[in-house]
């Protein structure tokens, strides 16, 4: 698959059939590649050494012919969600050779453009209000970022606390939420057709930020444990959440071995 670039045409619409024989239409949407190459990588974060575990333990023997599309979340805020999804992406790319985008979710706390030393924005944001899908570069061979967007830290619940809709404080829109949940699908699909695999790092399930149901467009979730903090309550609340077959598996963050 060969990567975007700047004036990639749209690649039409996919139809999908509802279980009542509605058909729904998504269109996917042009990818504008950014002229710049990020190279300020932090790489006191990043340790695709270690984390190339994951190319055995998520994909098959067969695993250059896989298309993944993943989310990763958590329990809870501060778990490493973002640290396991910046790693993933740098394995996945690094060890398969196949163009792997990174996206970030995590509106109320974007941290990615920092990480790999690129522009807030334009990014995932402006893309929910139908704007071009503008992806960035790295130093790191078939490796792009589309960031947060111009988000300011400053998004909270637009309804009572109601994860319906959420918008930038002083101001009556834009709002990201369920109504932005079509948009989303269309960003992703749009990224599915030029990109192999497409990692989402996404709020932990407690967050207001990001409706759950932005979940659904992906083909399932990776959940990051806390070794130290992380207790069965949690991990129950968070199936209350999500499907259980939404998971794909667990990631545990902070284990001590006994070996040690």
């Amino acid at each position: 698959m060969q990567p975007p670039t700047a004036d990639t045409p749209d690649k039409g619409e996919e139809v999908i059939q509802e279980p009542g024989g509605e058909a729904l239409e998504r269109a996917t949407r042009s990818i504008i590649l950014k002229p710049e190459i990020a190279s300020d990588i932090n790489e006191g974060f990043i340790d695709f050494q270690f984390y190339n575990c994951f190319n055995y333990s998520l994909l098959s023997a067969d695993g250059k012919s896989v298309n993944l599309t993943l989310g990763i979340t958590s329990a809870n805020p501060g778990e490493g969600k973002t640290l396991v999804a910046c790693n993933l992406a740098v394995s996945l790319a690094m060890g398969y050779g196949k163009e792997t985008v990174l996206v970030d979710l995590n509106l109320e706390e974007p941290r990615i453009h920092d990480i790999f030393g690129i522009p807030k924005g334009p990014g995932l944001v402006d893309a929910l209000q139908r704007g071009p899908i503008q992806v960035s570069r790295t130093a790191i061979e078939h490796l792009s970022i589309l960031t947060a967007g111009e988000t300011n830290g400053q998004f909270k619940p637009a309804k009572g606390g109601k994860s319906v809709g959420f918008r930038r404080r002083g101001m009556a829109a834009p709002t990201v939420g369920l109504n932005h949940l079509a948009d989303f699908g269309s960003v992703i699909l749009s990224l599915e057709q030029q990109y192999d695999f497409v990692i989402v790092d996404m709020p932990s399930i407690e967050s207001k930020g990001v409706p759950i149901l932005y979940a659904n467009h992906l083909d399932g979730l990776l959940v990051v444990v806390d070794s130290r903090k992380t207790r069965r309550a949690d991990l129950e609340r968070l199936f209350r959440r999500v499907h259980k077959r939404q998971v794909v598996g667990f990631v545990f963050n902070c284990f001590e071995s006994e070996d040690r």
